[in-house]
């Protein structure tokens, strides 16, 4: 069983029983969406360690935030478990790092690249299950995380476009929803208005 799949069974574990925001879908979800996003950039375990520990920690970025886990079973795995840990432990936030505008500036300028990819995909797959329920959630989700879209430039040469042609995409589509329904809600308050002369 590689690294990868060590991480994917922690997070199975651990995230078991517990659900995403909308109170319905398994929180699973969420780190399986975040390595597929992943993976549909290009990111291969074949391509190095980089990759491995990307993807490895896509799949464990929440485990230390939102589960019991002792940070030792992950650093115990091999190869590459301390890394590993180190990478979710960049991306855990805590209540003292301040607001979480400082946060992701931090992330977005001091961790490693193969961390902050992670990130930008995390950003992305929020961003777009917010639009499902609350398009100005997903709207404001994604503005918070221009700092990523910024910091693009320290990513691997090989991913740098495609990573910024999705963010770019997944924000033209939020924005679109944002707008169509800012409209549809100005156009009902002139109907009801309308109908209370």
């Amino acid at each position: 069983m590689t690294v990868v799949d060590q991480v994917a069974e922690l997070a199975r574990k651990y995230h078991e029983g517990q659900l995403r925001d909308n109170g319905k879908t398994p929180y699973i979800t969420h780190p399986e969406a975040v390595v597929k996003r992943l993976r549909g950039w290009g990111v291969d375990e074949q391509n190095g360690e980089d990759d491995i520990i990307s993807l490895a920690v896509a799949w464990g970025h929440d485990l230390f935030e939102d589960t019991k886990i002792d940070e030792r079973e992950i650093e115990k795995l091999n190869p590459y478990g301390w890394k590993i840990a180190e990478g979710i432990r960049t991306l855990t936030f805590r209540a003292s790092d301040g607001a979480k505008q400082l946060y992701i500036a931090g992330v977005a300028q001091h961790a490693e690249p193969r961390i902050l990819l992670v990130k930008i995909a995390d950003r992305l797959c929020n961003a777009m299950e917010r639009l499902e329920t609350d398009d100005r959630k997903a709207m404001s989700y994604i503005d918070a995380g221009k700092p990523l879209l910024e910091n693009v430039g320290r990513l691997p040469e090989r991913l740098r476009q495609i990573v910024e042609d999705d963010f770019r995409k997944c924000y033209r589509e939020i924005e679109s929803t944002y707008k169509e329904q800012e409209l549809w809600e100005m156009m009902s308050d002139d109907i009801s208005w309308a109908g209370d002369e």
